[in-house]
């Protein structure tokens, strides 16, 4: 109950919060040795992550054939899996690029906050009447 009313308060607080743009620093600011840098650190971040390593460690060995050497399939599977991986966000990346000067427009973060906060009061709503069934 305590979770519909925080998101019924959530809602109400967003949608009648103050439309302000949202300030884009662009990548062309940037130069190409400072993207390059944080390209590097993003890839050690990723590639050292626990979870990740744990992904590969977990799933990958379903896919291997135990009478052929070892590296070049895990090879092929985390090419494959690291080409998926880079088109899907190359993607999302340029999705927010698309959506960069709709964020700079006041008017339309009025209308983003208004949605936004009629949907949080909406679920909030409809978990404050629904029925757990136990």
């Amino acid at each position: 109950m305590t979770g519909a009313f925080y998101l019924i308060w959530l809602g109400v607080k967003t949608f009648c919060s103050k439309a302000e743009a949202i300030e884009i620093k662009g990548a062309a600011t940037h130069s190409g040795r400072r993207l390059r840098a944080h390209y590097v650190k993003g890839l050690l971040v990723g590639s050292s992550n626990p979870k990740a390593i744990l992904f590969f460690t977990a799933f990958f060995p379903q896919f291997l054939n135990l009478g052929e050497p070892f590296v070049p399939q895990y090879a092929i599977l985390a090419l494959t899996f690291i080409t998926c991986e880079f088109s899907v966000l190359a993607m999302c990346a340029f999705g927010v690029a698309a959506l960069a000067p709709v964020l700079r427009s006041s008017w339309h973060m009025r209308w983003i906050n208004k949605v936004a906060g009629g949907l949080f009061a909406t679920m909030g709503t409809l978990l404050l009447f629904s029925r757990r069934h136990a």
